[in-house]
């Protein structure tokens, strides 16, 4: 009884946490820097040409979504006569197909909330290689909730997605000993 409990009170904070990302106006937030870089890039891939080049199209979008006055501080290279993404762009490749079909604002803040449950998945595997009954909920929400993880549904930059593919690389590493161990 008090495993299930402790996993539907793990669930319910989590569905509650991710469920406030979306109710988040983030329309009114001034995007600066590597935030407003990051979206910038995302709006520029979702547009369905693999393009990192800005060009009067990407800022006419921006200006469109209504999201800021900006982009504030965008961070680009200047290639020729072309302006060029100037911060790397796995993040924003990711999050172009959301941007795409949901729009800028809810396109990232789903691929936060997806990449914030990402984490924590794989903060529950590791966990679980330990930890069992109800200390194994209690610990992946202590660890999801209790540390900045979360507060990064709210700042568009890559922390999330670093976080993730460090987390793939770390079980692929463990999955990957305890085969060598197991021969």
């Amino acid at each position: 009884v008090a495993t299930r409990a402790t996993w539907i009170v793990l669930l319910v904070l989590l569905t509650v946490v991710s469920a406030r990302a979306y109710t988040e106006e983030f329309v009114d937030l001034r995007l600066r820097g590597d935030q407003a870089s990051h979206v910038f890039q995302a709006i520029t891939l979702a547009e369905g040409v693999p393009d990192l080049t800005f060009d009067e199209r990407d800022f006419a979008a921006w200006q469109e979504m209504g999201w800021t006055p900006g982009p504030d501080g965008l961070i680009v290279h200047r290639d020729g006569e072309d302006l060029t993404a100037g911060k790397p762009y796995g993040y924003s490749l990711l999050a172009s197909p959301f941007v795409r079909v949901l729009g800028p604002v809810r396109g990232m803040t789903t691929t936060n909330v997806a990449l914030f449950l990402a984490n924590v998945a794989i903060i529950g595997w590791l966990l679980a290689r330990k930890l069992s009954g109800p200390v194994l909920p209690l610990a992946i929400g202590a660890f999801a909730l209790a540390s900045t993880l979360y507060l990064n549904l709210w700042i568009m930059q890559p922390e999330l997605f670093m976080a993730a593919l460090v987390g793939v690389v770390c079980v692929a590493a463990i999955e990957g000993v305890r085969r060598d161990n197991a021969i």
